[in-house]
């Protein structure tokens, strides 16, 4: 049995989904303050909300993981692809695209954890494509 393998989001891509929620929050009791009557700021706390749930998500699920050689990456409609049935695999503006009979998986370098992309570049240099 494999271990998982985690690609985890960079610091700085989770710091700024925090950044953003807690602006909504501020943007929020602003609003809150000089206009307390009107219900339209609670779209603001809605925004925050999200901003902060979306944070808690990528903490927990990564961006992609590997286990038992299938590459999954998470979103709300997660995208699997077996590293064995990898045809192709080209980088190009700091993407990589692995591309299969079927499936093609688009994983942007800039959002990963650079020790993580470490770990993810091994893992690619080890697949042979199939012809």
């Amino acid at each position: 049995m494999e271990k998982v393998i985690k690609i985890k989001y960079s610091k700085k891509q989770l710091r700024m989904v925090v950044v953003f929620g807690l602006l909504w929050i501020g943007i929020f009791l602003i609003y809150a303050l000089f206009r307390p009557e009107s219900y339209f700021g609670y779209g603001y706390l809605v925004m925050a909300l999200i901003f902060l749930a979306l944070y808690v998500y990528k903490k927990v699920f990564h961006y992609a993981k590997i286990e038992d050689g299938i590459l999954t990456k998470n979103s709300i409609l997660p995208k699997r692809i077996r590293l064995e049935d990898v045809t192709a695999v080209h980088y190009f503006a700091g993407k990589y695209q692995l591309k299969t009979q079927q499936t093609e998986i688009s994983i942007n370098t800039m959002e990963i954890d650079p020790n993580s992309l470490k770990e993810l570049k091994k893992i690619l240099d080890h697949i042979k494509p199939m012809p």
